[in-house]
């Protein structure tokens, strides 16, 4: 890692990936099922949107080499799912809900996989393993973070506020992530050698 800044940044990136990604899959549901009164599987089933249009998303964009496109539309979605989740509460139409959950599937499709294909372009090809494997711990750490932080929204309780509290958090992540993609020029030189 030493000396390659955009190997480092892409290990920032992830974890600020699932820092929101996290934070949606672990405070969303508890809220459903705390302030909403939704059972435990009605819960689990307004998340299905979020996984099935991940994966129709990285069907479609998966063989696509375009690395800092996927990462734009990415973190402009999870921006999107952040905003939305500011203007939920308890009178949201579960249309609404299951909106952000679709929303939240865009970033979930596109910016792992460009995560990873942006790591397999930075990383010295005799380091490749220990290159995906720290990739992975960034995004474990991202995972922690999301976790302490819903502990700090939801110290007080599972309610609205804190939701909205956790969803601004969430926003200032994922701005902080659309800002590192468009100001990382690394990966205009990746898209343009093909990776």
């Amino acid at each position: 890692m030493a000396g390659n800044i955009p190997l480092l940044t892409t290990y920032l990136r992830g974890m600020l990936t699932m820092v929101v990604a996290y934070a949606m899959f672990f405070g969303f549901p508890q809220w459903l099922q705390v302030e909403r009164g939704f059972t435990a599987v009605t819960a689990g089933l307004l998340l299905l949107p979020t996984f099935a249009t991940s994966l129709v998303v990285a069907a479609v964009t998966g063989r696509h080499a375009a690395v800092r496109a996927k990462l734009v539309v990415g973190a402009v979605a999870q921006i999107a799912g952040c905003i939305g989740m500011l203007f939920i509460d308890d009178d949201t139409h579960i249309v609404g809900l299951v909106v952000i959950a679709i929303v939240f599937g865009v970033p979930q499709g596109l910016l792992n996989l460009a995560n990873q294909n942006a790591m397999f372009g930075q990383a010295n090809p005799a380091s490749i393993g220990a290159s995906a494997g720290l990739l992975r711990t960034f995004m474990y750490l991202g995972a922690i973070l999301a976790a302490a932080a819903i502990g700090v929204f939801f110290h007080d309780g599972i309610d609205t506020v804190g939701l909205h509290g956790l969803s601004g958090l969430m926003l200032g992540v994922a701005a902080t992530m659309f800002v590192l993609v468009l100001s990382d020029r690394s990966l205009r030189r990746l898209d343009a050698s093909g990776l």
